[in-house]
């Protein structure tokens, strides 16, 4: 199961959307296992993963001033 927000979002937009996933996951899940957020000339990105429940929040970049934002949970390997 993938969800994801428009994918012209602003970056500033996505980044408190990001951090709001966030804080409600680590109430329902706990800690994530790992996360990161990189500003890089060509855009931003930002990934959070919680291993026991195969959930993950990503910020992929679009444009360097625009990104996308997804959620989801993984299947089970």
């Amino acid at each position: 199961m993938v969800m994801s927000s428009p994918q012209y979002e602003a970056n500033e937009r996505n980044i408190a959307l990001f951090e709001d996933l966030l804080k409600a996951f680590r109430v329902k899940f706990g800690p994530e296992r790992e996360s990161a957020i990189h500003e890089r000339p060509y855009g931003l990105s930002a990934t959070a993963e919680w291993t026991t429940e195969n959930l993950y929040v990503a910020v992929s970049p679009v444009t360097q001033t625009t990104s996308s934002l997804g959620f989801g949970f993984r299947p089970s390997r």
